[in-house]
């Protein structure tokens, strides 16, 4: 597993993956980002790029306040490699253009190729590629450099889970359109991906990146509405998903697709507006 990621097992063996949050309160500029007086040039880009305005030079040294929000722009913009921030145990990648850069008709093309998959096939998706799409939502950006975002992977408990979703949706269905249900539910994925936050928004944007690297492993992702409601709505599931007090922003189904597209589908022209 990466050393830039830690993922760690529920007690039991429960199947369901959770990703850290990183902090609660960002005001501790001043404690976490670290100045390496060795390295430091003072050239003050740092500072330039410090949105919350931060960072300040004082007595030829570079120091922060505490409305710092962590964002790292001080880590990645400086030329010498002098910040660091404590608090994260990811070790920042330099950047390299031929290992960084996406060529532009490429990307447009994976995103125009990619479909909703409703049918799945019968395999296993490997860890190392859940916590790759994990790995792309924990560095989309969130409101204010939250990070509030977690995710809960289901795949070893699939059935548990199914089993107590159908369960609550026969008490309002008959049996001919339980069946239905099961079908429009978990149309045979075989992994469910809960994002799970306090804000639309950012789980939105983390499953959109999650998406596009989920394109790029082989797998295709289908966005469902109901079983986040279903989910969300009814004690036993947010027991055993171990959300607690925390609002499940949506969920997906992942796997590998059993149905090959040739060509990608059309759309409207957009509405745009130049001025």
């Amino acid at each position: 597993m990466s050393g830039r990621m830690r993922l760690r097992m529920l007690p039991e063996n429960t199947g369901i993956l959770r990703s850290p949050l990183h902090f609660e309160n960002a005001d501790v500029g001043g404690e976490m980002v670290i100045f390496n007086q060795e390295k430091c040039i003072l050239c003050r880009k740092c500072m330039q790029d410090c949105y919350p305005q931060a960072i300040q030079k004082e007595n030829e040294k570079m120091t922060v306040s505490g409305e710092c929000m962590l964002c790292g722009h001080c880590v990645a913009i400086c030329p010498k490699g002098a910040v660091s921030i404590c608090d994260y145990e990811d070790e920042p990648e330099e950047y390299i253009k031929e290992k960084f850069q996406i060529e532009s008709d490429n990307m447009l093309h994976m995103i125009k190729f990619r479909r909703s998959i409703r049918n799945y096939r019968e395999k296993i998706v490997e860890r190392e590629k859940l916590e790759m799409m994990i790995e792309a939502g924990r560095y989309t950006a969130t409101v204010s450099n939250r990070q509030e975002i977690s995710y809960i992977v289901v795949q070893d408990k699939k059935n548990e889970l199914k089993h107590m979703v159908l369960k609550k949706v026969e008490q309002y269905v008959n049996g001919e359109n339980a069946v239905q249900w099961q079908e429009k539910l978990f149309r045979n994925a075989s992994v469910i991906i809960y994002i799970v936050g306090d804000n639309a928004i950012n789980a939105g944007l983390a499953a959109q990146n999650m998406e596009l690297m989920a394109a790029t492993l082989g797998l295709g992702i289908f966005y469902n509405g109901y079983l986040t409601k279903i989910s969300g709505s009814f004690t036993e599931i947010r027991e055993f998903l171990q959300i607690g007090e925390k609002e499940i922003q949506l969920c997906f189904m992942a796997g590998y697709p059993a149905v090959e597209y040739r060509r990608t589908a059309p759309r409207k022209k957009p509405e745009i507006l130049w001025m």
